[in-house]
């Protein structure tokens, strides 16, 4: 028998001896058998860490906690470890060990690490680390590790390196913070008096003022040069991180500052003030203990105290900071008429901070000085003062310190001057305390004394510096402007014209002086910008003024000076001045002849004028005085203007340049002299001038009629017309010259026309007669005069033919109802004009017009048009008309076609007939065939409408009648046209079959 027992989750305490016993009976003897088997538990090593929980139930150890850390290892074989704090081995442990710390068992080691009080430094990381084997060269690793974590709340501490420190010497305040986590901020904050707390700096705004260490914040804030503002008390907060939750620490120390009182004015020595104000007198005490009473000795007002103890003082103090230590205290001075001047002291007392210390005290002097700028008064202001009154003007200066200089200037030229400092006195000056002044005054006031005055004074004020002053006033002497009078002007043409004086007078001075002119232009004379022609002020004066250098018509007639001033209120005025100038210059004459548009020389022996074309006669006339009379004579025919009379036949326009005209149309007789008379005066003498020329008038040789009888667009042969040329001209051309061509060919002259007299003897008139006309004198007729030559064109036409009309596709000599006849007309004749051909079905009244207008070869042309024929066509006709442009029917033709017969109408029985041709065609084409034979022209006309494998369908075959014909017969001959452009360039690459057939 096999026994097995088996075991699940095996634990150390399976480790031992095991064994195995059996027994039988043999022989009835019962035998036993044993076997042993030792069986030993290993495992891997394990590692596990336990803390002792801070105490108080925290979640968190605070700096003096016990601790407690186990670390507990397992394994078999018994493993070894290491217990390290920051990686820092603390205990190690192999196999055996005596330390009480220690606790082992055959399948485990246990190692207790005890901290009696926690500090910063423990916080740190704790680990066990542990190994065993239990197969050769196979080791087993485990490890476990916790971290510490050790709080600390923060803690400050503060110190100032003096508590009493001297005014302006340095202070050092120091704060030291504290804590885990290092402190996270240092706060240094002032306590004022009222409580209220300001922020001077901290660690989070200014890094300069900490220095960062493990656990700790060492701060340091310097006041380099102390003041009275910095006494109070200061603080210094700290505060920390623990566990999430914000801890904190204040400090606090005072600081009050120790210095003698100090009194002191806002100026030093001397202060100069200014007349008329209210100065303040301002005392500065300051000290540390602050002052406690200040004194002010006034030079004229006595003592004035103030004392902190006090609850009514004579002296105003009030302080400029916050603790007090400095006072400003104030007196009010009057300085009206210059008093307040002299001497003040002020005396400060205070004691020091420091225990045990007397009273101190400290005095300061000023001397007060009023001061004055230069006033200065001239009396009266700006004025008019009527040209001849009287005035008096005042001028003075007054000022502390009293002045010492004042003068009077008018125009900048001195009236009186005073001068202390420079020994120039004036007895017309009178000093009076601090006053000076003069007095001018003047009876009769004339132009001179017009302008500007200025008084002016001096005197030392403030830092002894001179001021000045000055005013100023302007006596304006008033009178309307004055033009006195200006004589009258005579000179010769192209002479200077020269004003001999012009003389204006007013005040205020004229300020604008002009010239008006005849012609209206105004010249300024005078102005703020143009001062070259006048000299003077308030009489302006001009002598020898050029008008013109070369004087012209222009220049005659009336001028007018004007001048403008400023007068009463500045209110302006104008005076005017006028006198005449006259320009004398004997009248010329000039005579111009126009013949249209053309300027015809008339300063040749002999002029030509044209014909028929308007003729101007115009005379142009100058002169100084202006011209009084201009007489126009052209042969027969005589025109006078007499200026200033209204009976003038002749249009004359302008002044000194008279230009006067005369229109018509000359004819052949008005050959002759023309001429152009005027006269003027010149100082009382008369004076004339005559301009003529000698006339001819020509007219050019040319062809004004060309005329044809019984003119039409077409003239049919046979019949006769005349056609008349009129040629004109002066001097007319020789009877000779006159002659005829036909297309540049010369006309016989004793046949064809005759050249006659008109109805002047400056006319010719020729008549060309033509009889029997014939095609070959269509064309152009030139009838020429010298180098004047005129055409007309001649259409000569010959009879218009007109063929039977015909169905042009195969038929028998029925047709069935509805089928599609093409009717042809067929045209032919010498070109006439333009065909309009109809093609008219009595039967159904319809009218068809297949084309037109329609020019027609000479070769004949075929019309057709495709139509269903009825039950009712009987009949079809032609008609071919030919019509000049103007509308007139000149010919009319007309041929009439029998219509078949037609099948499937009421009666008549339904036949379809045709005719089958096999051609290669593969387009529609008309096949015409053309028999010439010896008596005429017989033209077939066969259509093939369409093709079926080859074989075509020809519907008609029809036979025109012949008509005569006086050509020589030919042999038979057979051609083909295509019917249109559609058919295919290839086409005549092709083989056609032609059907035989006989006439």
């Amino acid at each position: 028998k096999t026994c097995t027992v088996g075991f699940s989750n095996v634990d150390y305490s399976y480790s031992g001896q095991y064994t195995c016993s059996t027994k039988n009976i043999i022989n009835s003897q019962e035998k036993s058998s044993s076997a042993t088997l030792q069986i030993n538990v290993y495992s891997h090593t394990d590692v596990t860490m336990t803390t002792t929980p801070p105490p108080g139930g925290r979640a968190y150890y605070l700096t003096g906690d016990p601790l407690t850390i186990t670390c507990s290892v397992e394994g078999v074989p018994r493993s070894s470890f290491n217990f390290t704090k920051d990686n820092s081995v603390i205990k190690s442990y192999k196999n055996v060990s005596s330390d009480s710390n220690v606790t082992t068992s055959d399948h485990s080691v246990v190692y207790k690490h005890t901290i009696s009080k926690l500090n910063l430094n423990d916080n740190a990381e704790f680990s066990c680390n542990s190994n065993n084997s239990f197969k050769s060269g196979n080791t087993n690793l485990d490890s476990e590790k916790v971290v510490i974590k050790v709080y600390e709340p923060v803690s400050v501490t503060m110190s100032v390196s003096s508590p009493y420190p001297s005014l302006g010497s340095e202070v050092i305040i120091s704060c030291t913070a504290t804590g885990s986590d290092t402190p996270s901020s240092v706060t240094l904050s002032k306590v004022r008096a009222d409580g209220s707390v300001t922020t001077i700096t901290s660690s989070g705004s200014d890094n300069s003022f900490c220095t960062k260490s493990s656990y700790k914040l060492d701060c340091s804030y310097t006041i380099s040069s102390i003041g009275y503002s910095n006494n109070g008390t200061y603080k210094c907060l700290a505060k920390n991180n623990v566990n999430g939750t914000e801890k904190e620490d204040t400090k606090s120390d005072d600081i009050e500052v120790s210095s003698q009182v100090k009194a002191s004015f806002s100026n030093v020595g001397e202060k100069e003030v200014s007349y008329g104000s209210t100065y303040q007198i301002t005392c500065g005490v300051e000290g540390g203990k602050a002052p406690h009473k200040v004194t002010l000795v006034t030079p004229t007002s006595g003592t004035f105290t103030w004392q902190s103890a006090s609850s009514s003082n004579s002296l105003q103090c009030n302080t400029v900071d916050s603790v007090q230590n400095k006072l400003n205290c104030l007196r009010s001075i009057n300085t009206n008429q210059y008093q307040g001047e002299g001497k003040y002291k002020c005396t400060g007392y205070n004691y020091l901070p420091n225990p045990g210390t007397s009273e101190k005290s400290s005095s300061s002097d000023l001397t007060l000085v009023i001061t004055k700028d230069v006033m200065v008064d001239l009396t009266p202001s700006s004025r008019e003062i009527e040209y001849g009154q009287s005035v008096s003007l005042r001028c003075s200066a007054e000022g502390g310190r009293t002045p010492h200089f004042l003068s009077l200037k008018h125009e900048g030229v001195s009236l009186v001057e005073y001068d202390k400092e420079n020994n120039r006195i004036s007895s017309k000056v009178t000093v009076k305390g601090h006053e000076l002044s003069f007095t001018k005054s003047t009876s009769s006031i004339v132009y001179s004394d017009d302008g500007e005055y200025v008084c002016t004074g001096k005197n030392r004020a403030a830092n002894k510096k001179e001021t000045k002053k000055s005013e100023t006033t302007n006596l304006i002497v008033v009178k309307e402007v004055e033009i006195h009078s200006i004589q009258n002007l005579e000179v010769d043409f192209g002479k200077s014209i020269m004003i001999p004086e012009i003389k204006v007078e007013g005040g205020r001075p004229p300020h604008l002086i002009s010239l008006l002119s005849p012609n209206g232009k105004s010249s300024v004379l005078y102005s703020s910008t143009t001062t070259q022609h006048f000299s003077g002020k308030h009489v302006k004066n001009c002598t020898n003024y050029t008008v013109a250098a070369k004087s012209d018509y222009s220049h005659d007639g009336r001028y007018t000076v004007t001048a403008e001033n400023r007068a009463h209120s500045n209110t302006i005025k104008t005076s005017r001045m006028s006198f005449n100038v006259t320009v004398f210059k004997a009248v010329e004459t000039e005579l111009v002849l126009k013949d249209g548009k053309q300027t015809i020389d008339v300063t040749k022996s002999a002029v030509n004028l044209t014909y028929g074309v308007n003729l101007t006669i115009q005379c142009n006339v100058n002169g100084g005085r202006m011209p009084s009379k201009v007489v126009i004579k052209a042969k027969d025919k005589t025109l006078s203007y007499t200026r200033n009379e209204n009976n003038s036949n002749l249009n004359c326009v302008g002044g000194h340049e008279l230009v006067c005209k005369y229109i018509f149309t000359p004819g052949y007789l008005d050959d002759g002299i023309y001429s152009c008379l005027s006269e003027n005066f010149v100082r009382n003498e008369k004076k004339t001038q005559q301009k003529s020329a000698v006339v001819t008038i020509v007219r050019k040789t040319e062809i004004d009629l060309l005329d044809v009888k019984n003119n039409k667009t077409a003239l049919l042969t046979n019949e006769s017309t005349v056609i008349t040329c009129r040629i004109v001209g002066k001097p007319l051309i020789d009877k000779e010259s006159v002659n005829w061509t036909h297309e540049s060919k010369a006309v016989d002259l004793s046949k064809n026309f005759t050249v006659m007299k008109g109805e002047d003897d400056f006319t010719w008139v020729s008549v060309l007669n033509l009889t029997e006309l014939s095609l070959d004198l269509s064309g152009k007729f030139t009838c020429h005069a010298g180098m004047s030559y005129r055409s007309v064109r001649l259409v000569i036409a010959d009879k218009v033919y007109l063929d039977d009309p015909i169905f042009s596709e195969f038929s028998m000599e029925e047709v069935e109802k509805n089928t599609t006849l093409r009717i042809q007309c067929t045209i032919s004749g010498f070109p006439t004009k333009v065909v309009s051909v109809t093609v008219f079905s009595p039967a159904e009244e319809r009218q068809v017009t297949l084309s037109g207008p329609i020019y027609v070869p000479e070769q004949e042309k075929t019309i057709s048009i495709d139509h269903q024929i009825g039950c009712n066509d009987k009949e079809f006709r032609c008609t071919v008309k030919t019509i000049a442009e103007d509308g007139r029917v000149i010919e009319q033709k007309e041929t009439v076609l029998a219509a078949p017969l037609v099948t499937g109408c009421q009666g008549t029985p339904s036949t379809y007939k045709s005719a089958l041709i096999a051609v290669s065609a593969t387009l529609v084409f008309t096949v015409l065939v053309i028999i010439i034979g010896g008596f005429g022209v017989c033209k077939f006309y066969i259509t093939i409408k369409e093709k079926r494998r080859n074989v075509v369908m020809m519907d008609d075959l029809k036979l025109n009648p012949c008509y005569e014909d006086t050509q020589v017969p030919r042999q038979p001959s057979i051609t083909t046209q295509p019917q249109d452009a559609l058919i295919s360039p290839d086409l005549e690459k092709e083989e056609y079959t032609y059907v035989k057939m006989s006439a």
